[in-house]
């Protein structure tokens, strides 16, 4: 019923996935983009079998834009939710070892979060992350798929030209179309840079001015029980991440307090 739903909208409908960061992803994604754009998008963290085809359901007539996230923790799971999301535009954040143990290997974990994409076209994501940049390059499917790639090296659309922490703010310097600028976030862990560089690389793509996105950024929001940080009793500190429970999530936490 939901595939049929998402069958009637001719809109950019961005698909996210990722071990790490697709909420975040989804939700700056939102706070980024000016208030006149009727966006529909997964609630909360709706990313599930049953909270994808939920999600999609909420589709509108007035809609411009969609932004759905999709997690999957076992073989099988994205074949039944990629013909839900069908997205035109597909975000892979990173991969991490959350749920290793029910795939062969790393590859084959990437190669089925893959699955998301297959009808695409338009896949982002960050050359950086090696494994993630050799399976797409690797795979036959996406020969034919526009690749928006954000990273280090010269040949991204988006290059991360430096990245600078300061107390309460990362400054990042980036290049995009031979001009550079730099984006500053309220935020200093090395995540959050990550995050943001995926929302700049999609929105770029998309058109929106880079002054605009930038002033948005200023203002970023946490999402609730991500990093939260709290006052506690006796001039302490509550980091409040009790949104994530794998390895890769506590050496996230551990990073941003440091």
């Amino acid at each position: 019923m939901a595939a049929y739903r998402r069958s009637l909208f001719d809109i950019p409908v961005i698909g996210i996935t990722g071990s790490n960061g697709k909420t975040i992803v989804k939700d700056w994604i939102l706070q980024l983009l000016p208030p006149d754009v009727k966006v529909v998008a997964s609630p909360k963290s709706y990313n599930s079998q049953i909270g994808v085809p939920l999600s999609v359901w909420m589709m509108e007539e007035n809609d411009d834009l969609a932004v759905f996230e999709a997690g999957i923790s076992e073989v099988g799971e994205m074949e039944h939710v990629k013909n839900v999301i069908k997205p035109t535009i597909g975000i892979f954040t990173n991969v991490g070892q959350s749920h290793d143990e029910n795939f062969l290997s790393r590859y084959h974990k990437i190669a089925e979060k893959l699955l998301l994409f297959t009808h695409c076209q338009t896949l982002i994501y960050c050359t950086d992350h090696k494994d993630i940049h050799a399976a797409v390059a690797q795979n036959e499917i996406f020969k034919s798929v526009n690749r928006f790639t954000w990273g280090t090296s010269d040949e991204n659309d988006l290059r991360l030209l430096y990245s600078r922490v300061e107390e309460f703010s990362t400054h990042l310097g980036v290049c995009f179309m031979d001009k550079e600028f730099e984006i500053v976030i309220p935020f200093v862990d090395r995540a959050s840079s990550e995050n943001v560089m995926h929302c700049f690389a999609l929105l770029l793509y998309l058109g929106y001015d880079p002054s605009l996105l930038c002033s948005r950024a200023l203002n970023l929001a946490s999402v609730a029980m991500r990093m939260e940080l709290n006052e506690g009793v006796n001039n302490s500190l509550l980091v409040n991440d009790g949104y994530s429970l794998d390895i890769n999530s506590l050496n996230i936490a551990l990073d941003f307090v440091h």
